[in-house]
């Protein structure tokens, strides 16, 4: 489609309702009328095909059947007429499960149909591509036996065997690497491990925020003792971030915020004002005294520029900076 605005190429979109095929009525009448100009290759893709649908193959030179692993039972593959026909079999999505059978299963009823029994697999015109992959190995087997078919034919398509052994020896470029391709999972997993450690250690938090208030106002060795022990259960970086909430939130009370990016100092003001003249933080910290709710916020939520981040990488947003 990226190329379809280059001055040789054209491209027309037939509806193919009401044909009882997978083509358009129309379509041998245009291929006819496109073969009077100078195209050096036309392409006709059809709609769709069922089991019994092979119409492209009288109006091609050459027929390509593309299909899934996701055909059924291996007896499905007897109904489909196109295995018969078709001079290329291209079994895409070759990451999804039963590729690898699939490949195998088309490959039988392919020498099956023909008779070729004992042809070897590899030889066979039967490929299992990623067309979502780039550099896909299938694709390109694909594409170097669709070049020698075409040659065969008229003599002006070739391809230099340098070439061939190049793209082959090619390093495979991967989206997502294969031992990575459950990254997602892994991260869902990873998320909800902390949002679970975050509730424990929440709990934990509100206890000792209560043991705090009581300790100071009974005075009594148990209530250090339990402080001591809760203290134990929190991890340090939390506990210290819980002990300096209060100069935390001080810190956004101020007119003027300073932070240091890369050794400098960076200075912005917390308050604007309005049209009317009324001053507007901001950032305005939660109101929370219970303990734990503040450790919620400080892992899940957290102040602009802190972990998790979900305020903003950056403190504050620089003025005069664009979006």
């Amino acid at each position: 489609m990226n190329s379809l605005q280059r001055p040789n190429v054209y491209m027309r979109s037939l509806a193919s309702r009401g044909s009882g095929t997978e083509i358009a009525k129309s379509l041998p009448l245009v291929l006819q009328q496109l073969k009077k100009y100078d195209f050096d290759f036309i392409i006709a893709e059809t709609s769709g095909i069922g089991q019994a649908s092979t119409a492209i193959t009288e109006v091609s030179d050459l027929s390509l059947y593309v299909m899934t692993s996701e055909f059924g039972a291996q007896s499905q593959l007897e109904k489909i007429d196109m295995i018969d026909f078709a001079d290329l079999i291209a079994i895409n999505k070759a990451d999804r499960r039963g590729s690898l059978d699939a490949l195998r299963d088309v490959r039988k009823q392919y020498k099956r149909s023909r008779k070729m029994f004992d042809a070897v697999d590899e030889t066979l015109p039967v490929f299992l591509t990623q067309a979502a992959q780039f550099n896909d190995q299938g694709c390109n087997e694909l594409f170097f036996k669709l070049v020698d078919l075409l040659d065969q034919k008229q003599k002006t398509w070739s391809l230099k065997s340098g070439y061939k052994e190049n793209i082959r020896d090619a390093h495979r470029q991967f989206i997502v690497p294969p031992d990575r391709q459950n990254y997602l999972a892994e991260i869902a997993t990873s998320v909800r491990r902390y949002k679970k450690e975050t509730e424990q250690i929440a709990q934990k938090a509100s206890q000792l925020g209560a043991v705090e208030i009581l300790k100071n106002q009974l005075k009594s060795e148990e209530a250090k003792t339990l402080s001591q022990n809760l203290q134990k259960e929190i991890p340090q970086v939390e506990l210290n971030q819980l002990q300096k909430w209060n100069e935390l939130v001080q810190s956004y009370q101020q007119d003027e915020f300073s932070y240091e990016v890369r050794g400098k100092t960076i200075t912005q003001p917390l308050v604007q004002k309005s049209l009317c003249g009324l001053k507007i933080r901001r950032v305005v910290p939660p109101r929370l005294t219970d303990w734990g709710d503040r450790l919620r916020f400080l892992r899940l939520e957290n102040m602009p520029g802190s972990f998790p981040y979900t305020a903003g990488v950056f403190p504050l947003k620089r003025t005069g900076e664009d979006p």
